[in-house]
């Protein structure tokens, strides 16, 4: 599904969302994304899309998103926090504050 489309449902039922900006070449990036997909099944109540920066790069530096990975988080389409770098229990626990 478009992430796009996801923004737009968060902003219409203020459901949070997580996103994931990740790279193919980024070994970091390689290492969480299954620990990302992991944490979304514990946070039903959030939406979680992954976008890769060079795929999307509009909206890499429409989040000013400036390394890889970053995760941020977002609440009626305003970001609310932001964790830089393959910290998963910092993740896990800001999703659980704010799902």
């Amino acid at each position: 599904e478009d992430w796009r489309i996801k923004l737009r449902r968060s902003i219409d039922i203020y459901k949070p969302m997580v996103v994931s900006f990740v790279a193919s070449w980024c070994n970091k990036c390689k290492e969480i994304n299954p620990q990302f997909d992991e944490i979304s099944k514990k946070h039903p109540g959030m939406y979680f899309v992954r976008i890769d920066v060079d795929m999307l790069p509009d909206v890499t530096a429409q989040w000013g998103v400036k390394s890889v990975p970053t995760f941020v988080f977002i609440r009626g389409g305003r970001q609310i926090d932001v964790v830089a770098g393959p910290n998963k229990e910092e993740v896990d626990s800001k999703a659980a504050t704010y799902a």
